[in-house]
């Protein structure tokens, strides 16, 4: 995250898989993704000195929540 931080211009942008309401084998393999992690973005960018401009729930056609995007700004040195 550190890096992400440190190569921004001004926006971060990060979508994750809600996984909730799928089935174990699909969630098994969610979980098993080597390319993307669950993290408590809100905390971990926050002491990165950015600021939260978005948190909103992605749905599918059907209306089921699907993934979380998160958009982050980075804070104007004063």
């Amino acid at each position: 995250m550190g890096e992400l931080v440190r190569v921004t211009r001004r926006y971060v942008v990060l979508v994750e898989i809600y996984d909730r309401l799928m089935r174990l084998s699909r969630r098994l393999r969610v979980w098993a993704w080597t390319d993307g992690y669950c993290h408590a973005y809100p905390t971990l960018l926050a002491v990165q000195g950015l600021t939260q401009l978005c948190l909103e729930g992605l749905e599918d056609g059907e209306g089921h929540p699907r993934c979380t995007l998160f958009v982050y700004e980075r804070r104007q040195a004063q």
